[in-house]
């Protein structure tokens, strides 16, 4: 692979801003405007982009870019490569998770109600970073088949907690913290999968070399084409899975068909972008500042 991958960028700064207008929506519109746009595009289409779910996926696709660009030799872990990509993932990790505490801190000194893990998104981000070195030494396949087990995993972990919860206050404090009511949060149990699948993603993409042209049968071949139809599949079975709940955040269900969606928007960003003579690097593009 060879320069930077613009539309990785317009992806980042298409979730920003989708939740951007999420939240300040509700001042500029009126309420039955504001139920319209909740009801018909958030809901069904914006939230499975832009609710931490989009971000989760682009940090597995960076983690994998970087990795295949600067670990050259994946087998030998004391090559002095392998070894500066490992610590200071693991820097990245620490630092994001104490800033994370900081900033829970800091809403619970405001908020008396408020839990230290009610903000889960920058958590969920630095306890992925923590596991990105031991994931990238995975091969290909098998990461796919751990995103796989860790939806199933996390379905069971759900349905378990949330119906027995009323057993104990051990479960009932597990289901608060990994399941909250807030339908705004990320916690790693549900998000997890996308940063596992992200880097599958960008492994792909490292083997791509944007900068030729002559390849594109091969490249919609061997990446557009298989990885549209699964994520078509991921969103149908989400859907289809315990309906409607595809539609109410952080079940199995929803899981899937983000996952699915924003590999499809991101997929055929990233193939628009190998077909096109467009510079998707420009800095006159609006999404390029929002990533």
């Amino acid at each position: 692979m060879g320069n930077r991958i613009g539309s990785i960028d317009i992806f980042r700064g298409l979730c920003i801003f989708i939740m951007f207008l999420s939240h300040l929506g509700i001042w500029w519109l009126s309420t039955e405007g504001y139920t319209f746009l909740s009801n018909w595009i958030w809901l069904p289409i914006a939230r499975p982009i832009a609710k931490g779910s989009g971000f989760i996926l682009i940090s597995g696709v960076s983690v994998a870019l970087s990795y295949s660009k600067k670990v050259l030799n994946h087998q030998d872990k004391f090559n002095e490569e392998t070894r500066v990509w490992r610590n200071n993932s693991f820097i990245r990790a620490i630092i994001l998770f104490i800033i994370a505490i900081l900033i829970n801190l800091m809403i619970t000194s405001f908020d008396k109600t408020a839990k230290i893990f009610d903000w889960w998104i920058l958590i969920t981000l630095s306890i992925s970073l923590f596991f990105a070195w031991p994931i990238m030494r995975l091969s290909l396949k098998f990461r796919i088949v751990l995103g796989i087990s860790w939806l199933i995993f996390n379905f069971t972990i759900q349905n378990i907690l949330m119906n027995y919860s009323h057993l104990s206050s051990m479960l009932d404090f597990l289901k608060d913290f990994f399941y909250p009511s807030d339908a705004g949060q990320n916690s790693i149990l549900p998000y997890f999968s996308f940063f596992i699948f992200g880097t599958v993603l960008g492994s792909l993409l490292a083997r791509i070399n944007f900068e030729k042209k002559a390849n594109v049968k091969d490249f919609i071949k061997n990446f557009t084409t298989p990885l549209i139809l699964s994520a078509i599949a991921a969103m149908i079975f989400g859907i289809l899975f315990q309906y409607p709940n595809f539609q109410i955040a952080n079940t199995t269900s929803f899981i899937i068909f983000a996952l699915g969606l924003d590999t499809l928007i991101l997929v055929g960003l990233i193939t628009i972008e190998k077909n096109s003579r467009r510079d998707f690097n420009s800095k006159k593009n609006p999404l390029f500042y929002y990533s």
